[in-house]
């Protein structure tokens, strides 16, 4: 249990610093979406441009989407639309595995 406490007052750590220094910032689930599927394309140095920057700062968070550098960004979207929305995490399933034999 003192774990768990520890745990949980780590996050409430990391979310009163991101408030304080703006971090928090308002996506609708099209706006992560589409920045996930950008950020697997590829670009040169500095061509692309966060969606991060272009949002609004917001104080209060209803869902915080958080990353791994362990997994490939297909994986992370495929998560994340599955999260979002069934039907296009199966979508984007079928695409991403077509894509994967034609290349």
């Amino acid at each position: 249990a003192t774990a768990i406490m520890q745990a949980m007052q780590v996050i409430r750590d990391q979310a009163a610093f991101a408030k304080i220094h703006g971090l928090f910032r308002a996506a609708s689930g099209v706006d992560v979406m589409c920045d996930l599927l950008f950020s697997t394309l590829p670009t040169g140095p500095g061509q692309r441009r966060s969606l991060f920057t272009f949002l609004p700062k917001v104080s209060k968070v209803d869902l915080y989407i958080s990353h791994s550098w362990k997994c490939s960004s297909w994986l992370k979207f495929l998560a994340v639309s599955h999260y979002l929305n069934l039907d296009f995490a199966l979508l984007a399933f079928f695409f991403s595995c077509l894509l994967s034999v034609l290349i």
